[in-house]
Parts: structure tokens; sequence; C-alpha cells
């Protein structure tokens, strides 16, 4: 339960995208969701390993906990049927979505074995003052290790207003390929247009975000200027959903000139000046133009 809750803050924003996915929260609830599910993984997991005789409140937490966790997985594969499982040891044991879900019914099924044979908690104060130390301990950590972006601990810019020429004409070279409708007029009006790298892991959280605001707001102009090895495209596929989303492959050298050697880059464009850049985990829905 520790690794499985420590592990997950590696891809907490994927998780924190998700619950917007299957419509459990908004953008800045999930941030905090998501964080608190997985400090109660870790807080159940060391009151677990501390706890004098496995005592009965402790393992109905870790209980709780572990089927909490083993909802999000089944919400997971049967409704956004992502390929890889964002909470449950995938990003330290290469685990597949199904495979997190085994993990988490054998955990469960492991620690309602052991509530039934738990002893009651005793009565000493000594014992009650360290279980809620370490499940505060716990549920402090991810705030701690990976705070939400909009804190600006150390001075995050969410945003930038920019006033960058793009070379969007570049774009329309038939020889790209392509999916989707690409819309003719990027080189006037206002447009959404996202640099992303197939084998950077932020773009890969960035596109799956991307996905979600489509789905959302059917009617935003945004488009995915795309880099990398045709190789590495069906896993990002699998993982980021971007079927509804119109995109184009562009060469090195535009790419590079576009993005400024640096991605994921959203910039939202007026007439083919980029007059904002928008850091990938602030977009909201008020973020979007629409097609027009």
């Amino acid at each position: 339960m520790i690794v499985t809750g420590y592990y997950g803050l590696r891809g907490v924003d994927y998780a924190e995208y998700l619950l917007v996915d299957i419509g459990v929260s908004n953008w800045f609830g999930a941030a905090y969701l998501i964080r608190i599910l997985s400090g109660f993984l870790v807080g159940a997991g060391l009151m677990l390993i501390f706890a004098a005789s496995k005592q009965r409140p402790v393992v109905l937490a870790a209980l709780t906990a572990s089927s909490l966790l083993l909802v999000y997985q089944l919400l997971q594969v049967s409704v956004v049927q992502l390929s890889r499982c964002y909470f449950c040891l995938s990003e330290f044991g290469n685990k597949s979505a199904f495979q997190g879900v085994y993990l988490g019914i054998f955990l469960v099924l492991i620690l309602s074995l052991m509530l039934w044979k738990a002893p009651d908690l005793r009565t000493f104060r000594f014992n009650r003052l360290i279980l809620g130390a370490l499940l505060v301990t716990g549920l402090a950590l991810p705030f701690v290790l990976n705070y939400p972006p909009h804190w600006a601990v150390y001075g995050e810019v969410d945003r930038t207003d920019i006033n960058l020429p793009l070379n969007l004409t570049g774009l329309k070279d038939s020889s790209y390929a392509s999916h989707g409708v690409i819309n003719p007029g990027l080189d006037s009006g206002d447009h959404l247009v996202c640099m992303i790298s197939l084998t950077c892991s932020y773009c890969t959280r960035a596109a799956y975000k991307l996905h979600i605001l489509k789905e959302r707001n059917p009617e935003a102009d945004i488009t995915l200027v795309m880099h990398g090895d045709s190789a590495d495209f069906d896993r990002f596929m699998k993982r980021t959903l971007i079927s509804n989303l119109p995109y184009l492959f562009i060469k090195g050298r535009l790419f590079n000139e576009l993005s400024e050697g640096s991605y994921p880059k959203i910039y939202l464009v007026r007439n083919s000046i980029a007059i904002k850049e928008i850091e990938y985990w602030s977009l909201n829905d008020d973020d979007i133009p629409t097609i027009q």
C-alpha cells in the first residue's frame, strides 16, 4: 500500500485528469482528491506496519483505502479504458491496467480476512496518538513531495503573455501525415496550438488533458502538432485517447522552430501570433477558443 501510494504520485496528474474524465470532480478538486487517496494509502500502510497486533480499526482503515483504490482502478478500466494503470504500481512495476485491478482485488481480500481476525483497538492513549500521527504523516506526504502546481511554491507561472510570430503556413505542407480536420484558417483568428512529442512524458499527460477538454467542449479549436518516431505512436495513442483531436506530424526542424526546443508547448494563437503560453497543468475550459 505504501509503495502504491508513493509511486502513484509519479503519475498523479494522470490520476487527477481521470477523475475529471469520469465526472467525479472538476480540475481544481481532482488535484486534492487524488492526493488525499494517495496519502490515505500511505498512512494506512504505515499503521499496518507499526500497529501492534494489527488492531481492528487499523485494518479497517487499510481496507477502506484499498477499496477506494480498487473502485478507482475499475473505473479506469471500464470507463476510460486507458492501456496502463496510473495508480497501482504501474510507474514502478510496469503493470497493465488489468494487472492493477487484480492486485487491488487481492489486497482487498487479504485485508478482509485480516479484519475478521483482528483484535479490537486497545485503549492505551499512546497507541491512538501514534496511529493518528502515522495517518497524518501519510496524508501530508503527497502535498509535500508533489504539491498541487497551482500552489506555486517555487514561483511557478501558469501562463505568460508573449508576442511570438509562428510559421503556421508551414503546417499546410500536404506531405505531413494528419488525422481529423485541421482548421484551414490556422493563420487567422484565435486557436489553441499545442506542440507534442511522442516520447515526452509531460506531453503524454498534456495530450490526455487536451483529449478531456475536447470531450467537454466539442467546438473547441485545438490542433496538436506532433513529432516523434512512428514506433511510439500506438503506445502514445493508447495512453492519451486523442483520436477525438485533429493532429499532424511534422519534421523536426519546423517542430523545433515552433516549440523553441521545449515541449509540451501550448500556445493561444491569434492571427499567426502566439499571444499566450499556457502550462498544461493550468489549462482549463475557459482557455479554449471555439471553432469559427
